[in-house]
């Protein structure tokens, strides 16, 4: 009458359940340990029973949970250009899963659209990226009825656009219009854009035309004491830590310095007779473009120009004043010469008593000065 006992647990033990050698084990529920025990009866007459004696144990595994990122270089979320071709992902601590069960990662450099295997920690070219590169990892299954953990991104690495230069907004004054020294000019800038994590604009100035530069603050006044040539507004965006192409020096802003107004005239001439009917010219040295004027009232004056026209003029002592208007930061600027005019001499003669008899030995005469 001695008989086997097959037993199977799917709570380590807790409770038991008969088997039926060689058949499947349903184990939904399953915790801690699958086992099998196996037991034989004495009989009926003197003999020793045996077991229970467990045969088999199948641990019960957790359910299969992803890697998570470890390190990554650059950081997760740091943007950088596409070419750039060493940064790495280390994914740690996948757990679950059956015997079997692995580690698995990929990545995309076209924001997921498609996916590559990847090998923990490798470099990752990203020459022709686009959006994004994505690294993620999941827990395979293994062989014994776990399922898979689903992929789970790690790492995003975004995909600037290409570094663009700043650019100038406004200049005051506009940008090759003249100053004089001493002026102060200003410019506003338009920030430049792109480049990956760490890209940042410089904004420079020169007030020797380049030979020395100046950091600049977008919309600050530049002191221009001392300046030559041009004054200068440059710009550049650097390209950041990671793959990108910085852009720049570019000259913006360029302000040619006017020196400052200065003059002298004459009429090499003076004093002109007022038969003269061909304009007489000024002998100017130094500014150009200055107005003519005249006082008293009286002198025939072109205001361009500064040529006097003597027969349309009256005779007199005249002062001619030569201004240079105020302009980009120089001040006015005057300075005169005395010009004269003469009339035609005239006069009359006269023989009182005329005629005179012979005998007469000296006759007056009588003059008078007209003019």
């Amino acid at each position: 009458g001695a008989t086997d006992t097959y037993e199977y647990s799917i709570n380590n033990g807790t409770t038991w359940s008969a088997y039926t050698s060689g058949s499947a084990i349903t184990t939904t529920g399953a915790t801690t340990n699958v086992l099998i025990r196996v037991s034989r009866s004495a009989g009926s007459y003197g003999c020793t029973a045996t077991g229970p004696t467990t045969i088999v144990t199948w641990p019960i595994s957790s359910t299969p949970i992803s890697p998570t990122l470890s390190t990554a270089t650059p950081a997760n979320g740091t943007t950088i250009c596409a070419g750039f071709n060493t940064g790495t992902v280390t994914g740690a601590g996948g757990t679950g899963g059956s015997t079997g069960a692995a580690n698995e990662y990929q990545y995309s450099i076209n924001g997921g659209t498609t996916y590559n295997t990847y090998t923990n920690g490798a470099a990752i070219t990203t020459a022709g990226a686009t959006t994004s590169v994505i690294v993620q990892s999941r827990r395979t299954s293994g062989s014994y009825g776990c399922t898979s953990s689903a992929w789970t991104t790690i790492c995003t690495w975004p995909i600037s656009t290409p570094t663009v230069n700043p650019t100038l907004n406004t200049a005051t004054p506009a940008s090759g219009t003249s100053i004089c020294v001493g002026y102060s000019p200003s410019a506003t800038i338009t920030v430049g854009t792109g480049g990956s994590a760490g890209a940042t604009d410089t904004y420079e100035y020169s007030i020797n035309n380049g030979t020395t530069w100046s950091a600049y603050t977008s919309g600050s006044a530049i002191t221009t004491t001392g300046s030559t040539t041009n004054v200068l507004i440059r710009v550049s965006r650097s390209a950041g830590s990671y793959g990108c192409t910085a852009t720049g020096p570019t000259t913006i802003v360029n302000w040619p310095v006017y020196p400052t107004p200065f003059a002298t005239i004459s009429y090499l001439s003076s004093p002109y007779c007022s038969l003269l009917s061909l304009p007489q010219s000024v002998n100017l040295t130094g500014t150009s473009g200055g107005i003519y004027s005249a006082l008293p009232v009286g002198l025939t004056i072109d205001t361009v120009t500064g040529n006097i026209t003597p027969n349309t003029s009256i005779g007199g002592n005249y002062t001619v004043t030569y201004k240079v208007a105020a302009t980009s930061g120089c001040a006015l600027f005057t300075t005169t010469s005395s010009v004269t005019i003469t009339s035609v001499p005239s006069a009359s003669i006269s023989y009182t008593g005329s005629p005179f008899c012979k005998s007469i030995s000296t006759a007056s005469i009588m003059a008078s000065i007209l003019t």
